[in-house]
């Protein structure tokens, strides 16, 4: 059985203040979709860095997966297919994606899909972190760090 940690009822937050603080506290990149109407609210700056055309996107899936580098689209639509057909609540992927620039940066997608009392996907919520702030890639260079050169080769 799932365990989901709940918040007393006798604390109580504004769920504006909340996102604002989450949105502005960090560089990784926040969505939330409302699966009944697939609409999503994406941050400020995924708005930004990634050109998309507004901040409640509607159809973020298909929109994000046109984005992502065809070498690793497969592996991200398989991972979007196994939590929506209920083998998985969790997306946890690393892919390439291209922003506004025009170039592929390397990122960290997870994902928590909730479900209602019948197992209908209602929400899921994400965070999206470029892999350089990872301490794998280089920002600068965008080539892996010494300390990741170092686990793959000792990996083979």
């Amino acid at each position: 059985m799932k365990h989901h940690e709940c918040i007393p009822d006798s604390f109580y937050i504004d769920t504006d203040a909340f996102y604002n603080a989450i949105v502005k506290s960090t560089e990784d990149y926040i969505y939330i979709v409302d699966m009944s109407t697939d609409t999503a609210l994406v941050s400020e700056n995924m708005t930004r860095d990634f050109d998309l055309p507004g901040r409640l996107e509607p159809g973020l899936i298909p929109l994000w997966g046109e984005l992502i580098h065809e070498k690793d689209n497969q592996r991200y639509y398989d991972s979007i297919d196994e939590m929506l057909s209920g083998y998985t609540d969790i997306h946890d992927v690393e892919y390439q994606i291209l922003n506004k620039k025009n170039e592929y940066i390397w990122v960290c997608c997870r994902v928590l899909l909730s479900r209602d009392g019948g197992g209908k996907p209602t929400m899921f919520a994400g965070v999206v972190t470029p892999v350089g702030s990872k301490g794998k890639m280089d920002r600068t260079t965008g080539l892996f760090t010494q300390e990741e050169c170092k686990s793959h080769i000792e990996a083979i």
